[in-house]
């Protein structure tokens, strides 16, 4: 599978952003560069968490606990969100 271009990528996960700093816009065009490598890459090498809040601390996301991570990540058959809907946090999940 080809790698997806820097705006492709922001395209994809569009639908995530909101706000202008933080977690709501941890991926967009402009990202880092090791950040922008590392999403690109999931198909052939999925995150752990360690990796996923490394990434977020490099983009001024801050980080997650890991009671966030539980919650939003991998208690999805009673959570009110579609939490596996979003690519990055399956692979995460499936790590985890």
């Amino acid at each position: 599978m080809p790698k997806l271009s820097r705006k492709d990528l922001a395209l994809k996960y569009e639908q995530f952003r909101f706000g202008s700093s933080g977690l709501g816009n941890f991926v967009h065009e402009d990202m880092d560069d090791e950040v922008f490598r590392e999403l690109s890459g999931l198909d052939e090498k999925p995150l752990t968490k360690v990796q996923l809040n490394q990434l977020l601390v490099l983009s001024k996301a801050g980080s997650m606990s890991d009671g966030f991570f539980k919650y939003y990540w991998l208690l999805t058959p009673g959570h009110p969100l579609r939490c596996n809907a979003f690519t990055l946090l399956q692979r995460i999940s499936d790590r985890a």
